[in-house]
């Protein structure tokens, strides 16, 4: 989706609605809301990890990026840092 709405999507999120979710080698993980939305053209592979640093770890989306920084598996209360799950280069596929 377009970054305009993914920013309202995240901005409506609330505790007792399941968050976004990532399939990470048949794991899923919960997106935490406190994500940044880049606005950037970015030509290649959407869904797929193209940079990690300090901030988190960039994903390709329609409208350049979303960054995510913490994760945690779905389920379980335990925040993890995403970029020490998944490297550069990998894609997350719809299920």
């Amino acid at each position: 989706m377009p970054n305009f709405l993914l920013r309202r999507f995240f901005k409506a999120l609330t505790p007792n609605y399941p968050y976004p979710m990532l399939r990470i080698r048949e794991e899923l993980y919960e997106v935490l809301p406190e994500v940044t939305i880049v606005d950037r053209k970015y030509y290649g592979p959407l869904g797929r990890a193209v940079f990690i640093n300090g901030e988190g770890t960039w994903i390709n989306v329609v409208d350049g990026f979303i960054v995510v920084k913490n994760v945690r598996k779905f389920g379980e209360k335990d925040m993890l840092e995403l970029s020490q799950l998944v490297p550069i280069g990998y894609r997350f596929m719809d299920s």
